[in-house]
């Protein structure tokens, strides 16, 4: 570490802190734009019965409400079960309102609560076309994340023209499959104002070169913390840009004060 270089940069961080605390500049980031928010699907039937739990009350709008599932039994999933598999597998085909140019990323949410036989899936398969005489698989999806709630993810090779979107997932050994969010991406810029929501929800589309490879991946950090970091120089040595899981992250992504500044300091020099 280039102690010349680290100090005037952390000095300089806490030096700004009280005018990044008191700004309310926007900024205009790239992130992704879920297109069929509030379009019609069609899915394999949902388990509904009452017995031995109502898991969820199904109308035909959890999978493009625009709400992410954030509780083990609420009524944002829909609860596809072992005895409604179509050939062995659950389908969901979105159809948008209008054919969008530029789609870039396919994703669903997924929730593993295996305590209840609620099980990630063995695989999931997208398919997009102008419809669904036409649709052609563009790839199986990767699992993003750890925890109860994940996404499976497919980052498209290059941007497509999408009017029809289908998941096609095969489901593992328990009884059920929850499944929230079909997301259908494309990459906008948008223009941001610091506020409480995006302190909590903002996801910024980061790109990295890794292994020669210009990438992408959705990280999680505010619109303070992207300004922050328009500033400073992106090889302090905060985070492990050798570490594939970590070279996306902003140099500086966790809560600053002066105190952390010179910890962090002290354990690099």
């Amino acid at each position: 570490m280039n102690k010349k270089r680290l100090l005037p940069a952390l000095l300089a961080l806490a030096l700004l802190l009280p005018a990044l605390s008191a700004a309310a500049s926007a900024v205009e980031v790239e992130t992704y734009v879920n297109v069929a928010v509030g379009s019609p699907y069609t899915a394999t039937t949902p388990y509904t019965e009452p017995n031995p739990n109502a898991y969820v009350q199904i109308d035909g709008k959890e999978l493009t409400d625009g709400v992410k599932g954030s509780s083990l039994y609420g009524t944002e999933w829909h609860a596809f079960y072992n005895g409604a598999a179509e050939d062995g597998y659950y389908y969901i085909t979105v159809e948008l309102a209008e054919t969008a140019e530029k789609i870039e990323r396919l994703s669903i949410q997924c929730c593993d609560n295996s305590g209840a036989s609620v099980v990630l899936p063995e695989s999931v398969e997208f398919f997009i076309g102008a419809d669904e005489e036409s649709l052609v698989s563009v790839g199986l999806a990767e699992k993003e994340g750890n925890g109860t709630y994940v996404d499976y993810v497919l980052d498209l090779s290059e941007p497509s023209e999408v009017t029809v979107a289908r998941a096609r997932i095969k489901p593992a050994s328990g009884m059920f499959v929850f499944v929230s969010e079909f997301e259908v991406m494309t990459a906008e810029m948008v223009e941001l104002q610091p506020s409480e929501r995006d302190e909590l929800n903002f996801l910024c589309n980061s790109t990295a070169t890794v292994d020669g490879e210009t990438r992408h991946k959705l990280v999680r950090t505010t619109v303070g913390r992207l300004i922050f970091n328009e500033g400073i120089p992106q090889d302090l040595g905060f985070v492990d840009r050798n570490d594939p899981e970590q070279v996306f992250e902003p140099e500086i992504n966790f809560i600053v004060g002066k105190k952390q500044l010179g910890n962090r300091a002290r354990q690099r020099l």
